[in-house]
């Protein structure tokens, strides 16, 4: 798949592990060659060969399947090769961990965000050509601001951008809580003058440590005159980064008003700069934070598609577990909201002891599952 231009999947990962599988079961690999570019032209154009005789039948069987050159051929789904692995050889099928059903219904796909993801992968494409901006992603609690913003991140950093994060909470902390990550990565980047350092060290009692020297004490000031050079100071520092920089910020709508106001002073001026700024918040708790930004580029998520919502079910429980009526009744008790999507089969995994029982488990007895979650 990857030689045709093909996005990599489980499929092919799970090819890799047949190639991998039958070296060490048989001593030999499906395509011998020494030369990458008659290799290819065998892995592109033949089917691999598994010796009659090289392993017990049923063995042979689930190794062919699993280098099947078609992915739709091909076992695609490492638990059902668990499972028929452990068949093909007579031991009992292995029981899932508490670790390993986490580990899926975290990793589940990222499905459903196609137009919001490639609007901020352009956005990141101009950051890298030295000209950022403010994005407000808005939505209701659980419909995957954080998770678009770990996709945003991820190929930001493959990409070669530096990536600084920072989350606001309910509880009242520093006025520029939700920048101080970011304040430290700038503190490290750029050179700071005096005063810039005596000013930062208000807010960033480990600058110290950080910078590795004494930092003397900014002149006093009245409050009012205090506040505005912290703000100046703040905006300075943060602009005058010269990598492409992502500042992720989660939760706008907990921020102090001197964040939000940070913010405002910071938007006219990304579009000279490296720094593109992505801000999450809940628009049915902050309907109004837009108009507080009135430059900023908004993206609003939905709830996930019908669609999107079986894509989801099915990334977690497998084609097999994906029974109609339990997909129905899932869309219908969780209304397209991811994270009540995944807590409730996460729910459905705990009762029913694992993720492959979960289609077979008394799931309909969960009917009032998502009002206690959202409580």
């Amino acid at each position: 798949e990857l030689f045709l231009g093909q996005a990599a999947s489980e499929a092919s990962d799970l090819y890799a592990f047949g190639v991998m599988a039958m070296q060490v079961l048989t001593g030999s690999r499906p395509f011998e060659n020494d030369h990458s570019e008659p290799l290819i032209t065998r892995l592109l154009n033949s089917d691999p060969v598994v010796p009659e005789g090289s392993l017990p039948t049923p063995l042979r069987r689930v190794l062919l399947r699993l280098l099947c050159r078609d992915p739709k051929a091909r076992l695609n789904d490492a638990l059902q090769v668990m499972r028929e692995l452990a068949e093909a050889v007579g031991l009992p099928p292995p029981d899932e961990s508490a670790q390993a059903r986490e580990g899926y219904l975290q990793s589940a796909a990222f499905v459903g965000r196609d137009g919001e993801l490639s609007m901020l992968r352009a956005a990141l494409g101009q950051v890298l050509r030295g000209s950022g901006g403010l994005w407000l992603v808005g939505g209701e609690s659980g419909v995957g601001k954080s998770r678009l913003l770990d996709e945003v991140r991820t190929l930001a950093l493959v990409r070669g951008a530096h990536v600084d994060r920072g989350q606001a909470t309910a509880q009242t902390g520093s006025a520029y809580q939700i920048f101080l990550d970011a304040l430290r990565g700038a503190a490290l980047d750029v050179p700071l003058s005096p005063l810039e350092a005596g000013t930062l060290h208000t807010l960033l009692p480990d600058l110290p440590l950080l910078l590795g020297r004494d930092i003397p004490p900014a002149p006093e000031l009245e409050a009012q005159a205090a506040r505005a050079r912290l703000s100046t100071v703040l905006c300075d520092v943060l602009l005058r980064r010269t990598h492409p920089t992502v500042l992720i910020l989660e939760d706008l709508h907990w921020a102090a008003q001197d964040s939000r106001d940070l913010l405002l002073r910071l938007q006219p001026a990304l579009a000279d700069k490296p720094l593109l700024i992505l801000a999450s918040y809940r628009d049915d708790e902050c309907p109004q934070l837009p108009s507080q930004l009135p430059g900023a580029h908004l993206l609003p998520l939905q709830r996930l598609s019908p669609r999107g919502t079986n894509d989801l079910i099915e990334s977690m429980l497998g084609t097999a577990g994906c029974r109609p009526d339990l997909v129905r009744w899932l869309r219908e008790q969780t209304e397209g909201n991811p994270f009540f999507l995944v807590e409730t089969v996460r729910a459905l995994a705990e009762e029913a002891g694992s993720l492959t029982r979960v289609g077979i488990a008394d799931w309909q007895g969960l009917g009032g599952l998502r009002g206690g979650l959202a409580t």
